[in-house]
């Protein structure tokens, strides 16, 4: 499980945090959430599969080889049939009779219409993926789970956008990455480093500076079990923000 949430917070951090911390003046109150239990909540997370990191039913999710792709074309071929058949009924009689009510057969056709269409859209988008893969017949390429991962940073940030207007503040802060991660890799040469001049007089490396204390924070952790940042001051949204995110994403499904 945890493996999913690293696996696209890696892809989050960038595109959503200059938004979380964006606006204009001075905020009365400090709101703050916890995107990954955002991530967590949204309904495309369920879908998320750790052992071939794709979202499983999207254009992301791999075929079973040559036969998976024969099968996947096969598919699409078939689709395409009920569209034209659809688009010219060979039984007029039916026709007729639906045309009885013309305004109700309009809705229909228009909706199957519509929904065949984006079937085959997103079939052909799949097979795409799959079978310019360079990797293995099949498998799709890191880059297909982006139209995921955008609908997930894109509902977070309306949930932003939600808990701004709602609590009438410019600043919705993310608190995620001062909490301990399990597992992560820590640069023990780094840390023998003194950067503080850095830290203190803003002289040197940025980057080497962030990565210094992103460090000493991880080995901290794991020195002392069960370290973790206590909240205080400002608006805990982050059992509002996962029922926004919930029925946000749920209604996005349908």
């Amino acid at each position: 499980m945890k493996l999913r949430i690293l696996y696209l917070r890696c892809f989050m951090f960038f595109m959503s945090v200059t938004f979380l911390c964006s606006g204009t003046g001075l905020a009365a109150d400090i709101v703050f959430v916890d995107t990954r239990l955002l991530v967590q909540a949204h309904a495309l997370y369920k879908s998320f599969d750790p052992d071939t990191r794709r979202f499983k039913g999207t254009t992301s999710e791999p075929v079973d080889g040559l036969d998976g792709l024969k099968e996947l074309a096969s598919l699409i071929l078939k689709k395409e049939q009920q569209l034209k058949d659809l688009e010219n009924p060979q039984d007029n009689s039916k026709v007729s009779s639906e045309a009885e009510n013309l305004s109700d057969f309009q809705d229909s056709f228009l909706e199957k219409k519509k929904t065949l269409s984006n079937e085959i859209v997103k079939l052909k988008t799949r097979f795409d993926n799959a079978y310019f893969s360079s990797d293995y017949p099949g498998q799709t390429s890191d880059y297909s789970i982006v139209p995921q991962v955008r609908t997930i940073v894109r509902d977070i940030q309306k949930v932003v956008m939600s808990l701004k207007e709602r609590h009438k503040t410019s600043i919705v802060f993310d608190i995620s990455g001062f909490f301990p991660s399990d597992g992560e890799d820590i640069d023990y040469l780094l840390l023998k480093e003194s950067l503080l001049h850095i830290i203190y007089h803003g002289t040197g490396s940025r980057k080497a500076a962030i990565d210094w204390i992103d460090n000493a924070r991880a080995r901290l952790s794991q020195k002392v079990p069960g370290l973790s940042p206590i909240v205080i001051g400002g608006i805990d949204a982050r059992q509002d923000s996962v029922d926004l995110i919930r029925t946000l994403s749920s209604e996005g499904k349908k």
